[in-house]
């Protein structure tokens, strides 16, 4: 992905983390191999298979979001869970589950 003053975006690591950084008004997106790699061959498809894998890509993020707001929101609830089995084991009341046996 070409930056704002037409030269190829610098070469990220595959794990550096995507971020915007602004400088001189120009808001520039900072991203990894893979990604610039992805949305260059996006870039070559028809206007209506973008849309298609944009929104797909979209969707997959809400879903990755409320995921996310879902498990911070049940952190209390999961904390009183864990109590629970931790005095069932150490009062004895628990045993190892056996898949075979499932």
């Amino acid at each position: 992905m070409p930056s704002a003053e037409g030269s190829p975006a610098p070469a990220r690591a595959a794990s550096a983390p995507s971020s915007h950084a602004a400088r001189d008004g120009v808001i520039l997106l900072v991203m990894t191999r893979a990604l610039h790699t992805a949305i260059a061959k996006l870039e070559s498809l028809p206007a209506e298979e973008q849309d298609r894998v944009a929104e797909w890509l979209l969707d997959e993020l809400r879903d990755e979001e409320r995921w996310s707001q879902q498990f911070a929101d049940s952190q209390e609830a999961l904390g009183k869970l864990a109590a629970e089995v931790r005095d069932e084991i150490a009062a004895g009341r628990a045993t190892d589950l056996d898949p075979d046996k499932l």
